[in-house]
C-alpha cells in the first residue's frame, strides 16, 4: 500500500524539458496531505464501525435479556393475576358472609331500638300532656290571682280617691 511518506519522499530523475520540479513537488505534497487525511478518516470510520458493531452486539444481547425478562414477567404477571383473582373471590365471599351476619344483628338491634323509642315517645307524650294540664291549671290560678289583685288594687285606689275628694272638699270649706 502506498503511504503519504512514500509520496512525499518520492523523487524523479531530471530530464531535459521535463516537468517543473516545484509544481511536481507542490502537487505531490497536496496528494500526500490528501492521502494522509483520507487514511485518518478511514481509520476513524473503521473505529466508528467497530464501536458501532460492539454496541450493536451489546444491544442484541440486551434485547435478548429483555425478551427473556419480559417473558418471565408475563408468566409471573399471569400467575399473580390468577392468585389475586382467587384471593379476591375468597375475600368477597367472606365479606358477603360477614355482611349478612352484621345485617341480621343490625336488624335485630334496630327493632329493639324502635320498640324502646316508641315506649320512650309514649312516656314523653304522656308526661307532656300531664305537664300541659299542670301549666293550664297554673295559668288559671295566675288569672284568678290577677283578678283578685286587680279587684283589691281597684278598691284601694277608690278608697284613696275618696280620701282625696274629702280632702279637697275640706280645703274648700276652710278657705271660705
Amino acid at each position: 500500500m502506498l503511504t503519504p511518506n512514500d509520496i512525499a519522499g518520492k523523487s524523479f530523475a531530471k530530464a531535459l524539458n521535463g516537468y517543473n520540479r516545484a509544481e511536481v513537488d507542490e502537487f505531490l505534497d497536496k496528494i500526500s496531505e490528501h492521502l494522509e487525511a483520507t487514511i485518518r478518516e478511514s481509520d476513524y470510520l473503521k473505529s466508528q464501525v467497530a464501536e458501532s458493531e460492539m454496541k450493536l452486539t451489546e444491544y442484541q444481547l440486551q434485547e435478548e435479556s429483555l425478551k427473556d425478562a419480559l417473558l418471565v414477567a408475563q408468566i409471573t404477571s399471569n400467575d399473580m393475576k390468577k392468585k389475586a383473582s382467587e384471593e379476591a373471590k375468597r375475600v368477597v365471599s367472606a365479606a358477603e358472609t360477614e355482611a349478612n351476619k352484621i345485617m341480621k344483628i343490625a336488624e335485630t338491634e334496630a327493632g329493639e331500638t324502635l320498640s324502646r323509642a316508641k315506649a320512650d315517645a309514649d312516656k314523653n307524650i304522656n308526661q307532656a300532656k300531664h305537664d300541659y294540664k299542670e301549666i293550664l291549671n297554673a295559668v288559671e290560678g295566675l288569672k284568678k290571682d290577677y283578678m283578685d289583685f286587680k279587684e283589691k288594687y281597684q278598691y284601694i285606689l277608690r278608697e284613696q280617691i275618696d280620701v282625696l275628694d274629702r280632702l279637697v272638699v275640706e280645703d274648700e270649706l276652710t278657705d271660705v
